[in-house]
């Protein structure tokens, strides 16, 4: 329910979206806490100047720190098509889908747009 009372809700391949929006950031670091679970997402470049956009997670001192390599580059925009599982939230299962436009690439943590949706499955039966 929305600060005028009124009820929305919205679904996406049966997944309903928690939370959607767009960020500007001007660091290499975004921190979200959705109930108990928090998760943060660090932007860093590797030495080979060549490599491809990526990111990879891991959970650290009970936080989810999602790494995400190479994200320079990409004026034209570079993210993920397909929801990403990433824990369960009131017995759902939470996902994370994100696109990204860098729009100072002489910049190591220059200016992106950080577009992301968190998304809610089904009440888990078991």
């Amino acid at each position: 329910m929305n600060d005028l009372g009124i009820k929305f809700k919205a679904t996406v391949n049966e997944l309903e979206v928690l939370e959607s929006g767009i960020l500007l950031l001007i660091g290499n670091e975004v921190v979200f806490n959705i109930d108990s679970l928090e998760i943060k997402l660090i932007f860093s470049l590797e030495a080979d100047e060549n490599k491809k956009p990526h990111y990879s997670g891991q959970v650290e001192n009970g936080v989810l720190v999602i790494n995400m390599y190479n994200f320079k580059d990409s004026s034209l925009g570079d993210g993920i098509n397909t929801p990403l599982e990433i824990g369960v939230v009131n017995g759902r299962s939470l996902s994370f889908i994100f696109y990204i436009n860098s729009h100072d690439t002489n910049n190591e943590f220059g200016l992106k747009e950080f577009k992301y949706s968190f998304l809610l499955g089904n009440k888990n039966d078991g």
